[in-house]
């Protein structure tokens, strides 16, 4: 039978091999690549975690859509069809 483990005890198991370990929860993957980037394995866990927080300050993530169905939103009249742009703090 498969063990199944919850996070916290997944994070114990591999604190207990690998020392400190800190999770960081973003909305979305592209964050999380300039702060890996920035990871120096050989700083310490604290200076790592500000560094990497400080990178994912900096990202700016878009899409691009066609509108589905005609709605109101953030005082803009969207069309079906409509080309429209998303960014991190709502339609562009």
């Amino acid at each position: 039978m498969e063990e199944h483990c919850s996070c916290h005890q997944i994070r114990q198991k591999i604190c207990q091999r690998t020392g400190d370990i800190v999770v960081i929860r973003l909305k979305s993957v592209p964050p999380g690549s300039p702060a890996i980037i920035t990871f120096a394995p050989d700083e310490d866990v604290d200076i790592n975690m500000e560094t990497m927080l400080e990178e994912i300050k900096n990202v700016k993530t878009g899409q691009v859509t066609h509108a589905v169905r005609d709605t109101h939103m953030d005082a803009i009249d969207i069309l079906e069809g409509d080309i429209m742009g998303i960014g991190d703090a709502g339609i562009l």
